[in-house]
């Protein structure tokens, strides 16, 4: 076989695998928005009309169409229930949230983290999308380095 042609059959082969790297990208990123949809879903499910009036007022800088209303015991357990699954790793893969239980989901299974460099990473990367004091106040890593004590084993 002349070099060009092997040349030529590598850039076929080289593009094949780029079409599948952008379809495990398109796969990873529907998988993504499947994961934070069900985890909404499941906030949604847990709503209390009226925590979310209570709530309301005490986060005024808060559009209260981002309130669902769950209370915090609820979106803890929620985070215990999830943790360490491949859907909350697609949801801690978004940022940016729409709802602030969503957010405050994000710090508790944050939380649930066993590796502190992984915490600390994790925490570096949402820190700044977090816009309110309640979310800021709910996110407690209460543990050592190697010792888990807020998201214990089942």
């Amino acid at each position: 076989m002349a070099p060009t042609q092997e040349f030529e059959s590598f850039n076929d082969e080289d593009a094949a695998w780029g079409t599948v790297a952008q379809d495990a990208a398109v796969e990873d990123k529907t998988f993504q928005d499947i994961a934070v949809q069900n985890v909404r879903m499941r906030l949604f499910s847990l709503q209390d009309l009226e925590y979310k009036e209570f709530h309301r007022k005490l986060l005024p800088t808060i559009d209260p169409d981002r309130i669902i209303g769950v209370r915090v015991p609820k979106v803890r357990a929620l985070a215990k229930e999830l943790r360490n699954t491949p859907e909350s790793h697609a949801f801690l893969g978004v940022q940016s949230h729409r709802y602030f239980e969503e957010n405050n989901l994000h710090g508790f299974l944050i939380e649930c983290m066993n590796d502190f460099d992984d915490v600390a990473e994790a925490l570096d990367e949402f820190l700044p999308h977090i816009d309110n004091w309640a979310t800021c106040d709910s996110i407690s890593r209460k543990r050592s380095r190697s010792i888990p004590t807020n998201c214990s084993q089942k």
